[in-house]
């Protein structure tokens, strides 16, 4: 398919006319990316058959970490609990360490712009921006942690929960036989002040 002219710059149909187009003085001028070369027509990049070994060996490391994680949970639950910690991590070493304070660079004009209009811009455009991409991620985090705790407590799982059941059902196995007796008299619906009355 063509695409229409209007769209296309001179840098982009000197790429589409071929290399011998591509010859400059200025050798920084000259394409160096893959994608330059790929649209000039040269034959630049891995082979199939590394692509394939790559995408193959891809496969075999998550299914490898998927196997490993249930193998893992099924020994202890000690070290699914570490492997849990030791990933989580990672996640937030590479996101809080090195994505979010790039990220937040690119919401610094935002940022300026928000902090000029709350009455801290004194005229001048500010070198200091609103810090909109930490407030962004903070309040992602702060959504995730109330679903998640909205769905745990509305959702519980039988046999592996937290919830506030199995807490009064230890405390009334620990108290006397009395109070247990009386425990289990209430869940039934039954007063403890004699038989039952139409049962």
């Amino acid at each position: 398919p063509r695409v229409p002219a209007v769209f296309v710059s001179a840098r982009a149909r000197a790429l589409l006319a071929g290399p011998a187009r591509l010859v400059t003085a200025d050798p920084m001028a000259a394409p160096t990316s893959l994608a330059a070369a790929w649209l000039a027509g040269t034959d630049v990049g891995p082979s199939v058959g590394v692509r394939a070994f790559a995408i193959i060996s891809s496969l075999a490391m998550g299914l490898l970490g998927a196997v490993a994680a249930r193998y893992i949970s099924s020994v202890s639950p000690k070290w699914m609990g570490l492997s849990n910690a030791a990933s989580g991590g990672v996640l937030v070493g590479v996101a809080l360490c090195h994505m979010l304070p790039e990220n937040a660079e690119t919401l610094d004009p935002w940022g300026r712009r928000i902090k000029c209009a709350l009455g801290g811009c004194d005229g001048d455009d500010s070198k200091d921006a609103f810090p909109l991409g930490f407030l962004l991620c903070g309040m992602g985090f702060f959504l995730i942690v109330v679903v998640e705790q909205m769905l745990a407590h509305s959702h519980p799982v039988e046999g592996k929960g937290h919830g506030h059941g199995q807490r009064q059902e230890s405390d009334a196995a620990g108290d006397s036989a009395g109070d247990a007796s009386q425990a289990s008299r209430a869940e039934r619906g039954e007063s403890g002040d004699g038989p039952s009355e139409g049962g």
